[in-house]
């Protein structure tokens, strides 16, 4: 359980959690990134208002963000069932 022991963490269910921890907050950091176009749209939407390319895009970005969610909530998932 300590470094004095050799190992920083003696049980694989807590490793496997901080891994996943890890992992979450890449992810996290991803939807970031994949939802930053989305708020370009929509704030154009709001200051010079809607016309179809700005929907398409807002609509574009808030689809690929469903995919880095679903990613999270599995992540959450596997975190719940782990022990």
């Amino acid at each position: 359980m300590s470094f004095a022991k050799g190992t920083p963490v003696s049980e694989p269910w807590l490793s496997t959690k901080i891994l996943l921890l890890g992992q979450m907050c890449f992810v996290a950091m991803t939807l970031e990134v994949v939802s930053r176009p989305f708020g370009a749209a929509f704030g154009e939407i709001v200051a010079s208002g809607s016309t179809p390319e700005r929907e398409a895009c807002a609509y574009a970005s808030t689809g690929s963000t469903l995919g880095v969610v679903l990613v999270i909530y599995a992540i959450l998932f596997i975190c719940r069932i782990c022990r």
